[in-house]
């Protein structure tokens, strides 16, 4: 559990660095590490969620949601053509990132306390 939290922290913190970079228009050239890293947040995620429902505590389910939007907005975000709703779509993939280890935090402290 300590090391998922730890990864969780880590690679949220790499991708908002990397999007803060792609919004900038740098940094073009890292969309796969970007990918990739948030492939590996996904999957933290899920077996985290999958670790406190096997705890009895129910709070995982969202870990598990949270994990799956993340990625469809995400990927959503490249099919969006007008400027202004694509920016709208960069924002909510930001907040979303951001509450991925928020969600993580607090999902990963009720699943100890509920053993």
């Amino acid at each position: 559990m300590k090391l998922l939290r730890m990864a969780i922290r880590l690679i949220v913190l790499v991708e908002v660095i990397l999007g803060i970079l792609f919004w900038l228009g740098m940094a073009r050239g890292l969309t796969s590490l970007h990918v990739g890293l948030g492939f590996l947040l996904v999957l933290c995620m899920i077996a985290l969620g999958g670790i406190a429902l096997a705890r009895r505590a129910p709070i995982g389910i969202a870990a598990i949601v949270w994990a799956l939007v993340l990625p469809v907005v995400g990927f959503a975000q490249l099919h969006v053509t007008s400027s202004a709703a694509h920016v709208i779509m960069q924002v909510v993939h930001l907040l979303l990132g951001l509450g991925a280890a928020g969600i993580s935090e607090r999902v990963a402290a009720r699943s100890l306390t509920t053993v």
